[in-house]
């Protein structure tokens, strides 16, 4: 049996391993191309851009098959610092952790799951912080991209009758502070998302 710390050993190495890295520069993604005039040669070479998320996310999954809190909890804390330690500038990893994170708990959601109400508690409050960690060091597009989250997993909360006190507070508290770092417009969003979370 897989004691916690060898699971969080295996995650931090799927995790290093990546480092967003492209493993092919030939490889040719359809949904990320634009199609004018000049059409790209299609060949079937090359691989995907390395991605340390993926084997990440399917491993958490596995774990939400097994109902094992503690680990998903572990592995959704660990996706996410591994996102702030890669932080790129085009908010490329932040756009894929906070995917990531919607699709976990999208599954959470399904019947099968019996956790949802302490995995929502604790997504809240770990979107919060990453939020407002990212706030200080002034990322603001990517702090966007963590509220946006946070509100679209709010309304799909309250879709469930889950309890959003937890995501009401933490939008205020990233209001606040958005407001405290001067950025008016997220703290403007965070506010919007505040009073309209239950519509």
């Amino acid at each position: 049996m897989q004691t916690l710390a060898d699971f969080i050993q295996e995650i931090r190495q799927h995790l290093a391993t990546g480092k967003h890295k492209a493993q092919n520069n030939n490889y040719l993604d359809l949904a990320t191309i634009s199609i004018t005039d000049r059409l790209p040669e299609i060949q079937l070479s090359g691989y995907p851009a390395g991605n340390p998320f993926l084997p990440v996310f399917e491993i958490i999954l596995e774990q939400i098959r097994e109902c094992r809190l503690d680990r998903i909890q572990v592995g959704l804390n660990e996706l996410l610092k591994s996102c702030l330690a890669n932080l790129d500038n085009d908010g490329l990893t932040c756009r894929e952790a906070m995917y990531r994170v919607r699709l976990i708990f999208e599954r959470c959601l399904q019947p099968d799951f019996p956790y949802i109400q302490h995995i929502w508690e604790y997504i809240n409050i770990i979107l919060q912080n990453f939020c407002l960690y990212l706030l200080r060091r002034q990322k603001y597009n990517d702090a966007r991209t963590a509220l946006d989250t946070l509100a679209q997993l709010g309304r799909m909360a309250v879709q469930k009758g889950l309890p959003t006190a937890t995501t009401q507070s933490a939008l205020r508290l990233i209001e606040i502070q958005a407001r405290d770092f001067g950025n008016d417009c997220l703290a403007a969003q965070a506010k919007n998302y505040r009073f309209n979370l239950e519509l």
